[in-house]
């Protein structure tokens, strides 16, 4: 049995990084349930961008036990 998860949460600062992890659980089999990204202007802080993603399991193939 493989070692999947029924959700998996992506969230990161790095673009690249971001995109290669969702492409990779597509290609895995799982979901994109819901996805966002945000930043927060301020001259005061350096906020950085923030992109985040829920993906499930589409092929129902984790442990459930």
């Amino acid at each position: 049995m493989e070692d999947r998860k029924p959700v998996v949460a992506v969230n990161t600062s790095y673009e690249d990084l971001f995109e290669k992890r969702c492409n990779n659980l597509i290609s895995e089999g799982y979901r994109l349930s819901s996805s966002s990204c945000g930043f927060v202007q301020s001259k005061e802080y350096d906020f950085q961008s923030v992109w985040q993603a829920i993906f499930v399991d589409a092929a129902g193939v984790y442990d459930k036990s």
